[in-house]
């Protein structure tokens, strides 16, 4: 509706799991075309707004119910899921989230994950393995936030993935606690794949 008011239009909309957590999503990308930036960050926080509210009344129903019936335990994630959740995840600018679009859209730095991963990956390569490498020129202040979001944004991500994949094990070792390293092993490789592929790369 927020995205709809500022003219944009939405196309999709579904359900999907995102770090192994249901959602549902929603393609207000329109309005980074006919929005300003004040027009894109309303929008951004209208998706973390109305989860809120949801947790909020979801809150009241769990307040409500007697502990160990099925609709106060189902409550109790729900918060989890729509209250900590956003907390957590989406309104956390280190993930490329709602959090994250808000937040570059008030420093004013467009994939800002992205280009700051690669200007200390550029740092790292030159001064650090002497590789023949040019590093773009960044004024001062950009420097010290492209630094300090890439090393952050990096630990955060791989820490969110462990978190991922120990989730999994401890969930797998409840059915088969000899083969639950297996599926952890399996997974982490599909989640790494990528990075594992680059560090080959980088190290030849």
């Amino acid at each position: 509706m927020t995205c709809k008011h500022f003219g944009a239009g939405v196309h999709s909309q579904g359900f999907l799991l995102m770090y192994f957590m249901p959602c549902f999503f929603n393609d207000s990308s329109e309005v980074w075309v006919y929005g300003g930036r004040w027009e894109r960050v309303a929008t951004a926080i209208a998706g973390i707004w109305i989860e809120l509210i949801f947790s909020s009344v979801i809150t009241v129903v769990w307040w409500a119910t007697t502990p160990g019936m099925w609709i106060h335990d189902i409550a109790y994630k729900l918060i989890l899921i729509t209250g900590i959740g956003v907390v957590m995840l989406n309104i956390n600018p280190l993930v490329k989230l709602d959090g994250y679009f808000i937040f570059t859209e008030l420093v004013g730095v467009g994939d800002l994950k992205e280009r700051s991963t690669f200007y200390v990956s550029s740092l790292a390569k030159k001064h650090l393995f002497h590789l023949p490498v040019e590093v773009d020129y960044v004024p001062p202040l950009r420097r010290l936030l492209f630094v300090a979001y890439a090393l952050l944004s990096g630990a955060y991500s791989y820490l969110l993935l462990f978190v991922v994949v120990r989730i999994v094990y401890r969930i797998a070792g409840k059915y088969s606690p000899e083969w639950a390293w297996v599926l952890a092993v399996w997974l982490t490789y599909k989640i790494f794949r990528s990075r594992i592929k680059a560090l080959g790369r980088f190290v030849k």
